[in-house]
């Protein structure tokens, strides 16, 4: 018996009441005595897009293989549509997913491989045919629907990849490094076309990664994870303005970080002891807390000494140790004696005429040099 394809899932009229499209509540997953995940919890909400990175081994592609049915957890739940996947086969979680070797039949052309999923789940042929016109357009082939993969180019590659994960109409997709073979110019095109592609279908989408960039520029939310944990769960601007770890802080973007105490808060601002001098800075913390700072490179403004200090204060001598042109613009790196000889990073024009051991004037920018409690040696990992 055959049956028509599903039009592809959109965001539910009653999408308010419904449950989240995945909840992990205390997933940990253990090969021996390895900890690959370790109390894992997080909620994912219909047709958004969520990312989890974090370095090589930090767990991120355990926890996705676990979401997909193909790894076990430990302990913990993992739910799909409110109900709890446990004893539910990967072949039956209605999952489609992309990996980083695209495992695309060489002996079949862009539409055969886009249609195996659907041939596989019985469809009638007429509609078949009918979908995989659909899915070419959509990942912009049409035309190419007869070549096989080796006449393709990595980026037409990953578009049949996607548009077969997808065909069969998904309740959740899954992405595990699918653009990491892909040069930097490329990948970051392929970025863009996956970020419509997902936008157009309103599909659940779950993305792994150790790519910074992509995380923050394909995502709703972002799962930061460090030697098995969730180091931070949050949408993109939050994670990259208000990081709560010396992890996150560093591993996203270029930052500089150092310990402080807190003098005095108003609220989230607050007023900070580093060595001798005083600055201002933002954060939750309470006066007397030992706090660590990040301060994006961004965020952080270097000129000839002697120019004037701007306003609200927290600009410091320095001495700039090294510049490294970029073409647009120039990397860096001053050391503050005031702060104990720290070495800070900074953009800086390329025309700005910095060179290595003149002394310079530095603005940390008080409204982004973000305050959070600080690590002790028996919360490291």
């Amino acid at each position: 018996m055959t049956r028509d394809v599903p039009n592809p899932p959109t965001l539910m009229p009653d999408a308010a009441t419904a449950p989240p499209m995945v909840e992990i509540q205390g997933v940990s997953k253990r090969f021996g005595d390895t900890v690959a995940v370790a109390d894992a919890s997080l909620t994912l909400e219909r047709g958004a897009f969520l990312t989890i990175v974090g370095p090589s081994g930090c767990g991120k592609t355990t926890l996705l293989r676990m979401i997909a049915g193909f790894e076990h957890p430990s302990a913990g739940r993992i739910r799909i549509h409110g109900a709890d996947v446990a004893a539910l086969p990967a072949h039956k979680r209605a999952i489609g997913m992309v990996f980083q070797r695209l495992a695309l039949f060489p002996h079949m052309s862009a539409a055969d491989n886009i249609a195996y999923p659907l041939r596989r789940r019985g469809h009638a042929k007429a509609g078949i045919a009918a979908r995989v016109e659909e899915m070419l357009a959509l990942v912009r082939l049409d035309g190419l629907g007869e070549r096989r993969p080796h006449e393709l180019s990595g980026g037409q590659q990953q578009r049949v990849a996607i548009a077969r994960a997808l065909a069969f109409g998904p309740d959740l997709l899954l992405l595990d490094e699918p653009l990491s073979a892909l040069d930097r110019h490329l990948r970051e095109g392929m970025q863009l076309e996956f970020r419509r592609i997902q936008q157009d279908l309103g599909v659940t989408t779950i993305n792994v990664t150790h790519d910074q960039r992509e995380a923050l520029v394909m995502s709703d939310q972002i799962v930061v994870m460090n030697h098995g944990r969730i180091e931070q769960a949050s949408d993109p601007h939050t994670l990259y303005r208000e990081p709560q770890t010396r992890f996150v802080a560093s591993f996203l973007g270029v930052t500089s970080l150092f310990a402080a105490e807190v003098a005095a808060a108003d609220g989230d601002r607050l007023t900070l002891r580093v060595g001798g001098e005083t600055l201002r800075g933002r954060g939750l913390a309470a006066p007397g807390d030992a706090v660590d700072c990040a301060i994006r490179a961004e965020h952080v403004t270097v000129a000839p000494a002697g120019t004037p200090p701007r306003e609200g204060g927290n600009t410091l001598p320095g001495i700039c140790e090294r510049v490294i042109f970029e073409g647009d613009r120039s990397a860096v790196i001053v050391r503050l004696p005031a702060l104990g000889d720290r070495p800070v990073s900074a953009f800086a024009p390329a025309a700005a005429g910095l060179s290595a051991g003149a002394p310079v004037a530095v603005h940390l920018d008080p409204d982004t040099l973000f305050a959070f409690r600080a690590t002790t040696k028996e919360e490291l990992p």
